[in-house]
């Protein structure tokens, strides 16, 4: 082994093909090791220090140093000084040291670490590894597989080309990826990670970080902290984890999980689905087909434009479908629920919540709470549910339906359905042209403004058609109807009813579609006959033995009689007889036997009005 030993001056030193040892000392020398296995010790000064061929092991220290290791596995240390140190060809281990230094791995697999300055790090080519230790480091991979950290204080990582790995460590670092499928590790602080090209993985881990997926397919993970993650482009999978995140999606079909916290999720373009996790939280679903689900808290879901299915799961939510056809889910909690524009499916759900359709043709459904339910514009269908629900229809023409519970259904404007169900329902028609239909229970039924159709069902019913020229048609039960202003139609069908035509020319009509039957067609009350403008229908099909011209009037006018007792009604040849005294009004089928044979009492007029042949119509 030759050792060549420089002065204080500048020296030259050129070590052989041997393994050498050469000193430089003071002085701006220039050390070359040349073949062998070499040790190189510039000492003091500015020196240039080069390996050459050869394992070679260099030593810059004292002075602003340039560090070469040559075609094989060096060791570089840089010592005191802002050094420049290049590991060139083979697999080299350089360190920086005291100062501000400059590392290159160049070719080959190198470890390169930084120290105490502020040191600039490039792997070059090859799989390396990249340490920053204390003060701002910047670090370049370079080329192939590299793996950076970052360590104390604000450092900037770059993987450059291939899939790397970076890790922030301590400090506000900068980590970008580049192209390649990267993987990102923040640390401790508040850092900020870029994907960049390729499928990356990025995880803020603490502090409040910063994510972007860039271009691919990236999985950003933020971490404990209130962190800000975006997608980018293509398909991404976006995580804020603990604490308070903001998730942007990009421009492809993400996933976007905000798990603790209260966190703010927006999807884009494309088909995304947002999860909103522990917390309440608020998720915007962009543009394209999205599915949000609020899972725990009190969560804001916004569709936005595409048919979106939102999902409000537990907690008190806020749902809104925004622009096309969607399909929101309330769930557990007291939900609010809007559909906004498009045709839109809303489900209550447990809790006592409030559904509105908003525009477009929507469906809402009620749950098994005490719900609202509001069609807004549009032809709406409504349905009631467990609970004692509360169904507005809107404008439009709408189709309400109660079902269990004590219901208010009001139809508002528009020609529209109402259906009563179990419970002991409030129907109400609105403006325009209504059907009603009562339930099994005792209803009230309301036509309200235009000409109405209100049918009751079983159960002791209240019919009032109020304006308008209005059919009432108790059903079962002993009902009341209330024809009110308007030329009404009264059947009392089933049951000992109360019927009261109000206004107008009314007509109350009996007919039960078969041969009468005391049992079908009842004792009715009729609190307001006027003779000459209202009339009394008697249908042939029940009235069976009725004869009538044109369909209009008796054939002969003995076939109606007024008696002054009861007895007399039933001797009497008349078919259609009327007791002046009380207001009962018979049916005598037998005409003249005993009794009234298969006839009957059928009704009673209230202040025993003035009654003639011609106060009746007699039709098929």
């Amino acid at each position: 082994m030759a050792i060549f030993q420089g002065t204080n001056a500048n020296d030259v030193l050129i070590g052989g093909a041997e393994d050498d040892v050469l000193y430089g000392y003071r002085g701006q020398d220039s050390l070359s090791g040349g073949a062998g296995i070499d040790k190189l010790f510039g000492g003091e000064g500015v020196d240039t220090l080069n390996g050459d061929s050869g394992n070679d092991e260099l030593f810059g220290e004292a002075g602003d140093d340039i560090l070469n290791g040559g075609t094989d596995n060096d060791k570089a240390l840089g010592s005191e000084g802002n050094d420049t140190i290049n590991g060139d060809a083979g697999d080299d281990e350089l360190l920086g040291e005291a100062g501000n230094d400059s590392l290159s791995g160049g070719l080959g697999n190198d470890i390169l670490y930084a120290s105490t300055g502020e040191d600039l790090l490039n792997g070059n080519a090859g799989d390396d590894q990249l340490y920053g230790e204390a003060n701002n480091d910047v670090l370049f991979g370079g080329a192939d597989h590299d793996t950076l950290y970052g360590g104390d204080d604000q450092d900037q990582l770059n993987g450059n080309d291939s899939d790397d790995i970076l890790y922030g460590e301590r400090g506000d670092d900068i980590l970008s990826g580049d192209t390649g499928a990267d993987q990102l590790l923040g640390g401790e602080t508040n850092d900020i990670l870029s994907g960049g090209a390729d499928d990356d993985r990025l995880f803020g881990e603490g502090g409040d970080d910063t994510l972007n997926g860039d271009a691919g397919q990236d999985q950003l993970s933020g971490g404990d902290g209130q962190d800000s993650l975006f997608g980018g482009e293509d398909d991404d999978r976006l995580f804020g984890e603990a604490g308070n995140d903001t998730l942007n999606s990009g421009t492809g079909t993400d996933l976007l999980n905000g798990a603790e916290g209260d966190d703010a999720l927006n999807g884009d373009d494309g088909n995304d689905t947002l999860d909103g996790g522990l917390g309440s939280d608020r998720l915007a679903g962009g543009a394209g087909e999205d599915k949000l689900f609020g899972s725990e808290g009190d969560d804001s879901l916004q569709g936005g434009e595409g048919n979106d299915e939102l999902q409000g799961e537990t907690g008190n939510d806020t749902l809104s479908g925004e622009a096309d056809n969607d399909k929101l889910f309330g769930n557990d909690g007291n939900d609010a629920m809007n559909g906004d524009a498009g045709s839109d499916e809303l489900y209550g759900a447990s809790g006592n919540d409030q559904l509105n359709g908003g525009a477009g043709d929507d469906r809402l459904f009620a749950g098994t709470e005490q719900d609202t339910l509001e069609g807004g514009e549009g032809n709406d269908q409504l349905y009631g549910e467990i609970g004692d629900d509360q169904l507005s229809g809107g404008s439009g023409t709408d189709q309400l339906f109660a079902s269990e519970g004590n219901d208010t259904l009001n139809g508002g404007a528009g020609t529209d359905q109402l259906y009563g169900e179990a419970g002991i329902d409030k129907l109400l028609g609105g403006a325009e042209n209504d059907v009603i239909f009562a339930g099994s229970e005792t209803d009230s039924l309301d036509g309200e403004d235009g000409n109405d159709q209100l049918y009751g069902e079983a159960g002791e019913d209240t019919l009032l058609g109020r304006s308008g020229n209005d059919r009432l048609d108790g059903g079962d039960g002993n009902d009341g109807l209330l024809g009110g202003a308007g030329n009404d139609r009264m059947v009392g069908s089933l049951g000992q009813d109360t019927l009261t035509g109000g206004t107008g020319n009314d007509r109350f009509i009996y007919n039960t579609g078969a041969k009468f039957s005391r049992t079908a067609i009842g004792v009715d009350t009729i609190r307001d006959f006027t003779h000459g403008k209202d009339k009394i229908v008697l249908d042939r099909t029940t009235f069976t033995a009725l004869k009538s011209i044109n369909q209009r009037r008796f054939v002969r006018t003995d076939q109606f009689a007024v008696v002054e007792r009861d007895g007399l009604a039933a001797a009497s040849k008349a078919r259609i007889v009327y007791n002046a005294t009380n207001g009962k009004l018979f049916y005598n089928a037998n005409r003249g036997g005993a009794g009234f044979g298969s006839g009957g009492h059928f009704a009673t007029l209230v202040s025993q009005p003035n009654l003639a042949a011609t106060d009746f119509l007699i039709v098929t």
